[in-house]
């Protein structure tokens, strides 16, 4: 009896350990790699907070993921709907190269990649997707 009991014992600390070993891997693993968010919650989120901090940039505190072929329209009920109506901007970063286009209104993704969100409103609403660059507040 007193052998049965130790082995069972013995079964309880390897669990433990291992759920251990793989918290201390997540860990290490989403340090590597990092958090990401999707760009609409990031894009919504960082507006939403400029707009209540006129004049203020604001930045994501994680990348945001960014897909081939996406793309962000500012004339979207969407995103002016965050911003009380105000007309939204998007920017692509220089750091990030050929990754994406912004044209007017519109960002567009021309490959996968992460970016910071970045957004600053005054007259206007500034969004920035760069991962080094800061935002430049509208007039």
């Amino acid at each position: 009896m007193k052998g049965q009991a130790f082995d069972t014992f013995k079964l309880l600390i390897a669990a433990v350990v291992a759920v251990a070993i793989l918290g201390i891997l997540f860990v290490i693993l989403n340090s590597i790699v990092g958090p990401v968010t999707s760009p609409v919650d990031a894009i919504k989120t960082q507006l939403s907070k400029a707009y209540t901090q006129e004049g203020v940039s604001t930045k994501s505190p994680t990348q945001a993921a960014f897909a081939k072929d996406d793309f962000y329209d500012g004339s979207l009920p969407l995103f002016r709907d965050m911003v009380g109506g105000k007309e939204v901007n998007f920017k692509c970063g220089e750091d990030l190269g050929d990754s994406c286009d912004d044209s007017g209104n519109v960002l567009t993704a021309n490959r996968k990649f992460d970016a910071y969100i970045r957004v600053c409103c005054v007259s206007t609403c500034n969004v920035l997707a760069s991962n080094t660059e800061k935002v430049v507040c509208p007039d």
